[in-house]
């Protein structure tokens, strides 16, 4: 499996967010990519993907409840296409709604899963954010429990 280097940039979600995309190539070129955007203090998050940050996230901001969580995690990789973004978001919501650390406010959990081109490649989600995300559990211990 070739190893794929995954980016987690941190931001605090206001308006200022957009002045630090600037320098976010992946935001201002609009390259598909998977965030959370989530509160600590009440446990909250919402899991999504886009190929438009600006776009997405100025939509985010305006909404009712979303726009009163605190950060956006933005999870960048040169490899991922929009298909491996659908699977990830899929993952990720999947995943954080069975370890029960946030309330997600997803309508749904996610695409089922589905195959596309290099696959494979890409590291599994447990991988990419063992040592970045609230995700204790394995992805075993979620899936079954």
């Amino acid at each position: 499996m070739i190893q794929t280097q995954v980016k987690i940039n941190h931001y605090d979600f206001e308006n200022s967010l957009f002045e630090d995309f600037s320098t976010n190539h992946f935001a201002k070129d609009l390259w598909p990519l998977v965030y959370i955007l989530s509160d600590g203090d009440s446990k909250t998050a919402y899991v999504g993907e886009t190929t438009d940050a600006y776009s997405r996230m100025g939509t985010h901001l305006k909404h009712k409840t979303k726009s009163k969580l605190t950060s956006v995690h933005l999870i960048t990789s040169e490899k991922f296409n929009k298909s491996a973004t659908l699977d990830i978001e899929s993952n990720l919501i999947k995943y954080m709604s069975g370890d029960n650390k946030f309330t997600l406010l997803n309508g749904n959990l996610g695409l089922a899963n589905h195959n596309y081109y290099q696959k494979t490649r890409l590291k599994s989600v447990n991988r990419l954010f063992k040592k970045h995300s609230s995700i204790k559990k394995t992805v075993p211990n979620i899936a079954y429990s």
